[in-house]
């Protein structure tokens, strides 16, 4: 049973020099050199609990959120892997914009290939040319970003967001 001072301390953050990140679950040397510049003091161990900030590249258990403490912070989530993947995020937005569509319309229509391949074929209808962007659902950092004007030029190798 905690007493009101534990409670206490366990809502404040400890008096430290400096803020610690985890950084035993990120392979990106873009974290930890950001980590640096701000005067973070890194740490690699994987079961430590003294961190402010844990840096992760992988999904985060609800019992993980479960024991941080109320200062420290983590980026991610669970069910992130629903808005962070660019076919479940587009599917999410254009059912949201059938619903509510005038609240929805700040994005361009969303095509989910090879799913709506039919519909999205009906965009090429010789009047206009114009552009789409193409994205692979599970690709990051630009890779696999394509510009097509012609329905020859989309690749059917892989699902594609357009």
């Amino acid at each position: 049973m905690e007493t009101k001072e534990t409670e206490k301390e366990n809502k404040k953050r400890p008096l430290k020099n400096r803020l610690i990140i985890n950084l035993s679950q990120t392979k990106y040397e873009v974290i930890k050199d950001v980590g640096k510049k701000l005067k973070m003091k890194a740490s690699q161990e994987k079961e430590s609990a003294e961190f402010d900030l844990f840096w992760t590249d992988m999904a985060v258990q609800p019992d993980q959120l479960a024991r941080l403490k109320p200062f420290q912070k983590i980026n991610h989530w669970p069910g992130m892997f629903s808005l962070h993947r660019k076919n479940n995020l587009g599917k999410l937005l254009m059912r949201m914009h059938k619903k509510f569509p005038e609240y929805y319309s700040f994005f361009p229509k969303t095509y989910i290939l090879p799913a709506d391949n039919s519909e999205f074929m009906k965009q090429f209808n010789g009047k206009f040319n114009k552009t789409f962007i193409l994205k692979p659902e599970a690709s990051c950092q630009g890779r696999g970003i394509m510009l097509v004007r012609r329905p020859c030029d989309i690749p059917t190798s892989e699902p594609m967001v357009a």
